[in-house]
């Protein structure tokens, strides 16, 4: 695994990793679908979404079954292998829910993703982003392969 990246790459894939966040939070799901490239894939629990209409479509479902503002999505981000065009990610994935306004956040989910971004026209993309619900029972297959 070699990470062979530019700070300012790295800086432009945080960002990318932030507004995915927030466009997921507040519902945005033009903003959201705008992350991927136009065949992008999100593939959550096995099931894969590809495009950015069908990715719009499931945001707006998703968003649809929640209270408006009672999510708060956070990751931390860790560069697996990269180049000035493209990059393998791995993230923590916390998902913070407020079952009424005033009511305490509590952790609802614990996942992770995998990402593959590219850079297309000066600009970073998801080309595949995939999640799924973080098991105990499952740590060793989380560990990085030996280099």
């Amino acid at each position: 695994m070699s990470v062979m990246m530019s700070a300012e790459d790295r800086f432009a894939i945080q960002d990318l990793l932030a507004r995915y966040a927030w466009a997921l939070d507040t519902g945005d799901h033009e903003a959201y679908a705008s992350l991927f490239t136009d065949d992008g894939v999100f593939v959550e629990r096995g099931e894969v979404f590809r495009g950015r209409r069908v990715l719009a479509e499931h945001v707006r479902e998703l968003v649809g079954h929640m209270a408006p503002a009672n999510r708060h999505h956070n990751t931390q981000i860790l560069f697996e292998e990269g180049d000035a065009m493209h990059c393998r990610l791995r993230c923590y994935s916390t998902h913070i829910y407020q079952p009424e306004a005033g009511a305490p956040g509590v952790v609802r989910l614990q996942g992770y993703y995998r990402d593959v971004c590219v850079k297309q026209a000066g600009v970073w993309y998801f080309a595949e982003r995939a999640w799924d619900e973080w098991r105990a029972d499952q740590i060793e297959s989380y560990r990085a392969p030996p280099k």
